[in-house]
């Protein structure tokens, strides 16, 4: 029996792609998610749906954009 794969995501809270050290920044220190892009995953080519976090996380669980109608602003959702 195969087991399905281990996923953790990790979504940092109003950050740039440009202020990690990962993605070439050099004011900034970010050694922790640093080590995570060089041991794991690190996508450079992502966009968010909105930039307001909570609609923009409901986006990423329900994989549907926040103007669906399915979740309004401030996260809370909508039953059909």
């Amino acid at each position: 029996m195969t087991l399905p794969p281990n996923v953790l995501l990790i979504v940092t809270d109003e950050q740039r792609y440009d202020t990690l050290g990962c993605t070439g920044c050099e004011r900034i220190s970010t050694p922790n998610i640093d080590g995570l892009a060089a041991n794991g995953m690190l996508f450079e080519n992502a966009f968010c749906t909105t930039p307001i976090c909570t609609p923009s996380r409901a986006s990423i669980f329900s994989g549907l954009y926040q103007m669906s109608g399915t979740f309004l602003w401030f996260g809370s959702f909508q039953r059909k």
